[in-house]
Order: structure tokens, then sequence, then C-alpha cells
């Protein structure tokens, strides 16, 4: 099996990984069509010197929420010029993100062939699609049976322009012959997102099954590979959903007759999600077997505690580590920050007293305080009363009381937030002495929020962390290694 890329990241490289593809057209190279070059200026070329250093897109300068695009109309195109006779077995669009992702092209692929000596290429038809107007549309697997080309085209067969957030060619289409889950967690913060990783892949594990998160309509609301690293080659941290719909069968049933883009909703009788106008749980009995190929979880929330009885939004840390360009960020953040106290307050739909916390700390914390929060109101409070003794905030926007996960936001502006909000994380964790406190109001009174059990945990897990951060960077041993012979001097 081979794959051709221009650049061979993102879902192309972990497929590529999962079944030991190879590139066979490294030589490749991705254009768009003249017009689109002459009006947004674009350049045809080789399409790896045209990707900025840190992405995973195949051509052009990222605008905003897509890679490249086209001029407007019918005939505009994006193409990969390939050796003589390269076999391509499918074609993998993925449409622009946020709202360009509303124009719903139409799109015609053709495979492109030589015409003799000439340096000209005549084509053929291979298929037709069109793209939802969902925000971060599902990427579409186009086949081409295994043809011999010299190229392929996708072009636009209507108005509107091409707007592509990856386009990937492989040798060989992805090969179906397995057992899946599908892990789809619904809303909720980071530690409900991994809360339901954790339950899936557990199942997973038993049950011999490879697990695909789709993270679009998690808190995070994008895909988690785009942050997160996973260590087990049969755990994707991306959709691919078009590749596991078709012929497959699934469980629960009902899914066999429904599209990709099934809407849901929350039935608070019942407490769990259900496709939109029913009462049909999307999910399936985690503590038996199943025959169907293809297992759906949409959920949210609980579960907090495996089998063994431990949180498992902090067992399946054991396992993540920060993609290396949100990690080059976090670390950095965390090398100029050096020393330092840390407080956690959350105070957005489930709140805390924090005036009644910052008066209990009061003598207790350090002249270097990371204060992570996700309300500007506690922040402007704690800026008043600690000065200059508080170390510069991540940037957050202020949702005027609105829960970070629930946010809408724009694609670029989320993607900083899950940044800082990871960043937010390691700092807490990185702290020589971490606080917070129990939630004072809200449906959770009482108890510790995920966000602060994940960070104390962490914190009392220096390993796990320096896993997470790829780290063992120097600075962090020397940091880990200092706190510790600082705790040795306090307990002596």
């Amino acid at each position: 099996m081979s794959t051709v890329v221009a650049e061979p990241v993102g879902v192309a490289q972990l497929l590529a990984e999962r079944w030991g593809w190879t590139d066979v057209g490294p030589r490749g190279r991705a254009r768009v069509s003249s017009r689109a070059e002459a009006t947004d200026g674009w350049k045809p070329g080789d399409a790896q010197h045209a990707v900025r250093p840190g992405t995973t897109l195949l051509s052009g300068r990222q605008v905003g929420d897509y890679a490249f695009c086209t001029g407007e109309g019918a005939g505009e195109y994006w193409e990969l010029e390939l050796p003589a006779d390269t076999r391509v077995g499918c074609v993998i669009l993925h449409n622009a993100l946020g709202a360009a992702a509303m124009d719903r092209p139409h799109l015609r692929i053709e495979s492109m062939r030589r015409d003799g000596g000439a340096k000209t290429y005549g084509t053929e038809y291979v298929g037709e699609i069109v793209f939802g107007a969902e925000p971060a549309s599902l990427p579409l697997v186009v086949p081409f049976d295994e043809k011999l080309v010299d190229g392929v085209r996708v072009r636009l067969t209507g108005d509107g322009r091409l707007r592509l957030f990856r386009a990937e060619v492989l040798g060989e289409a992805p090969s179906l012959g397995g057992r899946y889950v599908l892990c789809r967690p619904r809303i909720g913060g980071l530690a409900d997102v991994l809360n339901q990783v954790a339950l899936c892949h557990e199942y997973s594990v038993v049950h011999g099954r490879t697990l695909y998160v789709d993270g679009r309509q998690s808190g995070l609301h994008d895909e988690l590979d785009r942050y997160f690293e996973f260590a087990d080659e049969r755990v994707v941290l991306h959709s691919m959903e078009s590749a596991l719909y078709g012929d497959l069968t699934h469980r629960p049933h009902f899914l066999d007759a429904l599209p990709m883009d099934y809407r849901v909703t929350r039935d608070k009788e019942l407490r769990r999600v259900v496709v939109a106008g029913t009462r049909d749980v999307v999910s399936f009995d985690l503590d038996r077997p199943h025959d169907e190929e293809v297992l759906v979880h949409h959920q949210i929330g609980g579960y907090k505690r495996g089998s063994n009885g431990k949180m498992r939004s902090h067992e399946v840390w054991k396992r993540l580590r920060l993609a290396p360009r949100v990690r080059d960020r976090v670390v950095g953040v965390l090398e100029q920050a050096g020393d330092y106290d840390a407080v956690h307050v959350r105070n957005t739909d489930i709140q805390t007293d924090y005036e009644r916390l910052f008066d209990e700390l009061d003598g207790m914390l350090g002249e270097r305080i990371v204060l992570a929060t996700d309300d500007h109101g506690c922040r402007t409070y704690a800026e008043r009363l600690w000065g200059s003794r508080l170390l510069p905030a991540t940037q957050l926007p202020d949702l005027d009381g609105t829960p970070l996960h629930y946010a809408a936001l724009d694609e670029q502006d989320r993607v900083e937030v899950n940044i800082a909000t990871l960043t937010d994380l390691m700092l807490l964790a990185g702290a020589r002495r971490l606080f917070f406190k129990s939630i004072d109001r809200g449906e959770k009174q009482g108890e510790v929020s995920g966000f602060s059990s994940m960070a104390q945990y962490l914190h009392d897990h220096p390993d796990v962390r320096a896993a997470v951060l790829g780290s063992a960077t120097k600075e962090g041993r020397s940091a880990d290694a200092a706190r510790e012979r600082r705790k040795g001097h306090e307990d002596g």
C-alpha cells in the first residue's frame, strides 16, 4: 500500500503508520488553477516547499480557516501531478473549517494522463461529490480503484470557490476489514472529554478493536490529533467517519439508516445523548462484546472511574502526549514562568467563592503566583489583590460567564483557546504548590472540578507530566529535581 502526499502529515501519515503504507510520490507537485494564482496569489510548484512550518496543510498559505482556495466559478481546480503510471486507490478531501465550509461546493474528481510526450494532460471522470454545510465538514473518500494515473484533479462544477483544509492521495484505498469503536465525546470540559476517550479505549483494548475519536462535537470542538498523540497504535485521534460508514454494520443499529452528520441532543430525563427528536441513545452496552463492525459511543460526562477504581481522566494521561506544535508552545511558557505557586478557580457554570479562597491563602502564597481561571472577574480581583506578584496569564476571551466548552468561537480562536487551556493545565501541574477548593455553587456543589483534579494528578506525578510534555526537557527535569530537594528540606 502507498500514499502520495505533498507533505506526509495528518491523516495520511496516521494511516501510513497504522497500515504500513509507503510514500510513492515525494516528487508530486500540487497546484491550483491559473485564475486562482492571478487573483489570490497562489503559485504552482512543489507543495512541500509551499507549506508553512508547523502546519498539516498541503499547498499554499493558511488563510483563516482553510489551507488554500481557488478563484471563483466552474472550472477552478486543485491538482496533484504525479510520476507517470502512479497507482492511486483513493483521494481524501477535507473541506474548509468554519464559515468557509458553508460554500457547499460541487466537485468533479478526475484522473490525469499526459498526452503522449506533451506537457498537457487529458482527464477522465472518476466521481462527483458535494460537501455539506457543517463547519469542519467530514473528510470525504473518493475511490480510484487503483487506476494508473499521472495526476489527480479536483475541479469545481458550479459557482463558489474550492476551499480545502487538506487533500490526500492514497496509493490504495483503506482496507475496512476490521472492527472499530467510534468515540464521539459530546461537549463537556477537558476532563469529560478524556473520560469518554478512556472509557472507549478500555473497551477497545479488551475486545481487540481499533478506536477512532471524533472530537469535533466535544468541548474542544476540534479533531484531537491537533493537540495530542496517543501511545497506542490502535488509537486514531481523528474521525475518518467516511471510512467507517458505507457497507459496514453498526451498533446502535438505527445509525445504519442515518446520515453521517446525524444530530443529537441531551435527554434530561435519561441523562444520555440521543438522536434529536427521538429517545434513541447513541451508545452500546460496554459490558459485553458485539458482532457489529463499528460500535458508536456518542455521549457526555460520567463514567469517571474505571474497573480499577481509578479516575479515567487521570489514567489516560499515561498514554497522552502533547502534539509537537502544542508542546513547544506550552514548554516555552513553563520555562518563562520559572518557580511559582498556582491557584485554580472555576467560576462559570459551576462556581467558586474565590474571594474567600484568596483570603484563606493570604500569607501562604509566594512572590510569584499563577492563576488559572475561566472568569475575567476573578482575574481582575486577583490583579488588584496580588499586583506584580501575579504572573501574566494565558489569553482567554471574556465570554461573560459562558463556559469555554460551550462558547461559539471561530476556528482559529478555538485553536488558541484549546492551547491556552492545555497551557493552564500544565502550569497548574508544574507549580511549586497547587491550590484550589471544591465547588461552592451549581449542580456539582461540594465536588472538585475535573480540571482541578487532573491538575492535581499531574502535579503529583512528575514522571507522567514529563512524558506528556515529551520532556523530559532538561529544564523540566531540573525543576522537578529542585522541587524534590525543597520537599526533602521541608520534611527534614
